[in-house]
């Protein structure tokens, strides 16, 4: 499907990125090949068998439309994801920049600002416990980076002036309040995300607070709390 015969191709990955399973957690990024065929239309791939065989050698050279490295990582991490097809195309050079452009506006509007994905796994995060523990004690020290490294963007969008307006002394209390004497207990976990139950007491019962984490191109992240 050529993203110029139906915009709503492109519409509907903000949804459909978010929803699909990882291969694996921890990968290498794979070559990116391009060519462009006898029709003119831009093609990405990330499999060499899927460029015709005339064409190999050329399809790794680098050229004026290339995508850059940034980009190649996100159209290789949403090939993997099946949140876009593993032959991308697009007619002419403008279609695909403006097509990479919402592709990248879309993992970071969802998930994670695109400059993260050029910087080294985190090892903090590299389990959905021990993203919670981080976020456990950013709140506690009211440190509101620490805060922003262990969520997706859109828990943050959502969050952040939440946070802001708390203030750090407000939420030292509110992470005192809540994990001094609260239970997390796994419910399931996949490659792409984890379920948990946060069990907090209230008198003689327990209040049960549902919290999802999910696997962001290598990093667990906190996408509701």
């Amino acid at each position: 499907m050529r993203v110029s015969d139906n915009c709503l191709y492109l519409a509907g990955l903000c949804i459909s990125f978010v929803m699909v399973i990882f291969a694996n957690a921890h990968f290498a990024s794979a070559e990116i090949y391009q060519y462009t065929d006898k029709q003119g239309v831009i093609h990405f791939t990330d499999n060499l068998q899927n460029v015709p065989a005339s064409l190999r050698s050329k399809s790794l050279r680098e050229g004026p439309s290339s995508l850059s490295s940034q980009d190649k990582k996100i159209v290789d991490e949403l090939m993997k994801r099946g949140a876009i097809e593993h032959d991308l195309q697009f007619s002419n050079t403008k279609e695909m920049k403006d097509g990479v452009t919402y592709l990248r506006e879309a993992t970071k509007k969802e998930l994670v600002d695109p400059e993260e994905l050029n910087k080294p796994l985190d090892p903090r995060l590299s389990t959905p416990e021990g993203t919670i523990s981080v976020y456990r004690e950013a709140l506690r020290a009211g440190n509101m980076l620490e805060l922003k490294a262990c969520v997706t963007n859109r828990y943050w969008e959502k969050m952040a002036e939440v946070f802001t307006a708390m203030g750090k002394q407000k939420m030292t209390e509110i992470a005192k309040d809540i994990f001094t004497h609260a239970d997390i207990k796994k419910i399931r976990q996949y490659d792409s995300y984890a379920d948990f139950e946060l069990l907090v007491p209230e008198g003689d019962k327990k209040m049960s607070y549902p919290v999802s984490v999910e696997n962001v191109f290598g990093n667990w992240k906190i996408s509701d709390f």
